[in-house]
């Protein structure tokens, strides 16, 4: 049988430090298979298969990238006997635009219409303006695994999530730890939105993440004290996973079944991002235009729109 497992880490690092989050998982946990990269790069897509994920990472070390797939395979079969298996893994990697892995982008138009579509979403060579965050702004990595386990060794759902936090657990290299990572995770069903994507660009919110978690999911990454202190409100609830003695995160792992009711309960509230409604950034312009009553209209769609999705109507606020 197989099941998926969805993960993403943030890191707000900007430096060359940064490569190392392609370094997840660690390699000793991978058996012998190729890895294969698709990236956007000065205007175009670049492609590269190898066995050693290291050459992989020094070509895009050099380029620089704007946006990066890179998968993993195994080579070998599975072994008798073996309760769970990685059978592919695939990233989405996203860095920060004024990131040392961020590459030029072009400032004239490209004739490929894929390539120019890319060149205007990755700002046509315009600098960003990241001045509304004050913390710098994070570069993401989206996991997805698919593993193969034998059911008559896995005896339910709950312990399948117990080895695979595990294994996450054991995938964390002591050469991450600087990156200081946050993020969540669970079964690929629980997966909405990428992070960054569910802020909506407002910068007060995007400046809490790391220290407080976007939402509450089965897996939760992030320093140690927050893990601490949100696994101390949720009590039995959940468990509270060490990476190691030194790693300054940990994990908060919280049954499928009991995230809802989590949710829902008061005593997360102070570990988990409420997305204040008035808090949104909008042009001065459109501002003075509208006037006060146009401004609560449009702020009253907003919370009807953030409320009426499930896994966020517990996190807004007028």
């Amino acid at each position: 049988m197989q099941f998926k497992l969805y993960l993403e880490l943030a890191t707000r690092t900007q430096g060359a430090a940064l490569l190392e989050l392609l370094r997840f998982p660690e390699h000793a946990v991978l058996k012998s298979g190729e890895w294969s990269a698709r990236w956007w790069s000065h205007g175009k897509t670049k492609r590269m298969r190898s066995l050693d994920r290291e050459k992989i990472l020094a070509r895009i070390a050099t380029d620089g990238v704007n946006e990066l797939e890179f998968k993993w395979r195994p080579r070998d079969l599975s072994v008798a006997g073996e309760p769970v298996r990685l059978a592919e893994l695939w990233f989405d990697f996203v860095p920060s635009r004024v990131s040392a892995l961020w590459a030029p982008v072009p400032t004239e138009k490209l004739a490929p219409h894929a390539d120019e579509r890319n060149r205007i979403t990755f700002g046509s060579g315009r600098p960003p303006n990241y001045s509304r965050y004050r913390l710098p702004y994070p570069s993401t990595l989206e996991c997805f695994f698919t593993f193969e386990y034998r059911e008559d060794v896995i005896k339910d759902e709950l312990e399948l999530l117990e080895r695979l936090i595990e294994w996450i657990r054991t995938s964390f290299s002591p050469r991450l730890d600087p990156l200081q990572l946050f993020g969540h995770g669970g079964p690929e069903s629980f997966r909405k939105m990428p992070m960054l994507y569910g802020m909506r660009s407002v910068g007060p919110w995007t400046d809490r993440l790391g220290e407080k978690f976007e939402n509450i999911y089965p897996i939760l990454v992030g320093p140690v004290a927050s893990c601490e202190g949100l696994a101390a409100a949720i009590g039995d609830r959940c468990a509270l996973i060490r990476i190691s003695e030194q790693a300054p995160i940990a994990i908060v792992s919280i049954p499928p079944g009991k995230v809802e009711e989590v949710r829902h309960d008061p005593v997360v509230k102070e570990w988990v991002l409420i997305r204040d409604v008035n808090e949104i950034d909008k042009p001065q312009e459109l501002l003075a235009e509208q006037g006060s009553e146009s401004r609560q209209a449009m702020l009253d769609e907003i919370y009807r729109q953030e409320a009426s999705l499930a896994w966020l109507a517990p996190f807004v606020k007028r």
